[in-house]
């Protein structure tokens, strides 16, 4: 969506991208008993966008099967000492790729592979540099990693310095698994956790989707916390907050009456031309009587902020009349 390509993005939005990453590496691993995947193309190429701005893991034409039970399976990926990596040589991509998969003798695909080229993207996102430089070929890619406890973790932000760099370590043993990525303290923030809780709003239980939205508001504000700030910027109002009010309210339109304080701070912070664009159509969902007396007069109290943001004839016709 064109509304991405207009800035970077905020900490909140890459640690909810991450996190949904790390949870499909958890669910490649799989339960006890059940067959495990090696991804081993993870890499930004690899990495899909939503339509609200959340991630998701593609790309598995590289993966492996990993019986129940067992650790990894040979690789068959750089047996050729002059393999280059990337897209068109059906090889992983060796600047996103685990140093045991391009070491001299036996190489082991495992999920831990998965979790290394993970932490390269999100040193990448974080930093704006690549942790493993170079890697034009694997003499390359092995002088990098031989590198890699030269990175400066400093650079990280404070809460997911520990996890990337545990995620980066050289030795697979030492490495974090998928689970233990997943419990990153920036991953749980409250505003990370606001945004994942926006993508699963219209498939909560009434009860909880409401007491969720009676605090959205207050996120919204402009006096909220500064993590709050830092994550609703308009740009995350247009692309994940108004799809989800939109989508909530769709599915149970008795949740109107609680979602439309946060509709109405959106609408306060966005311009006359996004209101008319995204806010309207959420609005006529409001003034109905399936949305109940409650949202149609939260909307009527606001009448002179929608007068000054709203297309005249519609103005004219939904709130003067």
């Amino acid at each position: 969506p064109s509304h991405w390509r207009d800035g970077a993005f905020t900490t909140a939005e890459v640690a909810r991208g991450a996190a949904s990453l790390a949870d499909a590496l958890q669910a490649l691993k799989g339960a006890g008993g059940m067959v495990q995947r090696a991804h081993l193309g993870v890499s930004p190429e690899s990495i899909w966008l939503t339509k609200t701005g959340d991630w998701r893991l593609g790309g598995f034409g590289l993966a492996l099967s990993i019986p129940a039970g067992q650790y990894g399976v040979a690789s068959p990926y750089f047996a050729n000492e002059g393999a280059i990596g990337g897209e068109l040589t059906g090889e992983p991509r060796l600047e996103y790729t685990s140093p045991e998969l391009t070491k001299n003798g036996d190489r082991v695909a495992a999920p831990a592979c998965d979790v290394f080229s993970l932490g390269c993207v999100l040193w990448e996102v974080f930093t704006g540099s690549k942790a493993l430089q170079g890697c034009d070929n694997l003499y390359g890619h092995r002088s990098a990693c031989s590198r890699l406890q030269q990175l400066d973790p400093s650079q990280l932000p404070s809460l997911v310095r520990d996890a990337v760099s545990r995620s980066l370590a050289v030795h697979p043993q030492s490495r974090l698994d998928a689970a233990a990525l997943r419990g990153c303290p920036l991953f749980h923030a409250p505003a990370v956790a606001a945004l994942k809780e926006l993508d699963a709003l219209p498939s909560r239980d009434p009860s909880l989707a409401a007491a969720f939205l009676g605090n959205l508001t207050s996120m919204l504000d402009s006096g909220a916390d500064v993590e709050y700030r830092e994550c609703f910027t308009d740009r995350t109002l247009l692309i994940v907050v108004l799809p989800s009010l939109d989508a909530c309210v769709r599915a149970q339109p008795k949740l109107c009456a609680p979602a439309a304080p946060a509709l109405l701070a959106c609408a306060a912070r966005l311009d006359a031309r996004a209101f008319r664009k995204s806010i309207q159509p959420i609005l006529e969902r409001f003034l109905v009587d399936a949305a109940g007396p409650q949202a149609v007069l939260a909307v009527v109290e606001h009448a002179t902020l929608l007068l000054d943001r709203a297309d005249a004839s519609w103005a004219a016709k939904r709130v003067v009349d």
